[in-house]
């Protein structure tokens, strides 16, 4: 008869290398999705430019003509991932604005009341995507071809 703290200990190495063996396949799911990411966002990056085309825009050289509201809501909506007002400051300053971290953070909290902006977690803000007036994901389909290369960084960005 085995020891019973044996045994649990046992079920806890099996079960740890279970878990340890099903990494390679998620970092792999990992990179395709990226891959796939990166297909979409040069898809809709040459459908925006197209469309800035047609419509006489200049391409993105209107930072700073922006209204601050406008300006933090198109770095939102232009970011991979949450961002923190002073980032968002940051980016603004890179776009030729002087935007300062307090302000855009006052301009977050009346995005997030006009249901334009939300957090995900402390400091992390968002865009929020509104479609025929009910909010939905920012889940964008497109139809991409074949992908030019499967590029593969070294560690997850």
């Amino acid at each position: 008869m085995k020891d019973a703290v044996l045994q649990e200990l046992e079920d806890s190495l099996r079960d740890a290398e279970a878990d340890r063996d099903k990494i390679p396949a998620q970092i792999k799911a990992i990179y395709d999705r990226q891959a796939e990411l990166n297909q979409i966002v040069k898809a809709l990056t040459f459908a925006v430019e197209h469309r800035r085309k047609r419509l006489g825009i200049a391409n993105g050289d209107d930072w700073p003509n922006l209204s601050r509201p406008a300006a933090v809501e198109r770095v939102l909506r232009e970011a991979p991932e949450p961002m923190s007002p002073t980032r968002i400051a940051e980016v603004l300053g890179d776009h030729g604005r002087d935007d300062p971290a307090s302000g855009v953070s006052a301009t977050l909290t009346r995005l997030k009341a006009d249901g334009k902006a939300t957090t995900l977690g402390y400091s992390k803000w968002v865009a929020v995507v509104v479609s025929d007036s009910v909010q939905v994901s920012e889940s964008v389909e497109v139809a991409i071809t074949e992908p030019e290369s499967e590029e593969r960084p070294d560690k997850i960005a």
